[in-house]
C-alpha cells in the first residue's frame, strides 16, 4: 500500500546527513493519507538507511488494535523534491530494518555507558 505525506516530517531533510538515528518520544510524527483516503498518523521511532533505501520504524497512534511495542517499517521514496512512503511487507526487509535498529540501539546505549 502506498501512501502520500499529508503533513511534513520534520527529520526528512536530514536523511541524506546522517547514517541512522533515533528519533526520540515526541520528537516526530508523520501524518500520511492512503489512496483511499485513511488518515494514517505515525510516532517515528527511528529512521533506518539498509543499503541505498531509507526506512522510517514508525508506530501508528491512531489506529485502535495496535498495541504501544508494535510499529511498522515504511520505505521513504524520494520523488524529485518530494517524499513518498511505502508500508514495507517483505518480511525479510522489515527483519533486516529491525535488526539495523537493534545494532543502533545496542550501540548508543554502550556508548551512553561508556561516558558514565
Amino acid at each position: 500500500m502506498a501512501v502520500e505525506k499529508k503533513e511534513n516530517f520534520k527529520g526528512m531533510e536530514k536523511l541524506e546527513e546522517e547514517e541512522g538515528g533515533f528519533a526520540y518520544e515526541g520528537e516526530d510524527s508523520l501524518t500520511l493519507e492512503s489512496a483511499d483516503g485513511e488518515t494514517l498518523e505515525f510516532e517515528v521511532v527511528a529512521t533506518i538507511y539498509l543499503y541505498d533505501d531509507t526506512y522510517l520504524i514508525a508506530h501508528p497512534t491512531n489506529l485502535d488494535d495496535v498495541k504501544e511495542d508494535e510499529a511498522m517499517v515504511l520505505q521513504v521514496v524520494k520523488e524529485g523534491e518530494d517524499y513518498s512512503y511505502r508500508i514495507e511487507t517483505d518480511n525479510d526487509v522489515i527483519r533486516m530494518v529491525f535488526q539495523e535498529y537493534y545494532d543502533l540501539y545496542e550501540k548508543q546505549n554502550k556508548e551512553e555507558d561508556d561516558k558514565k
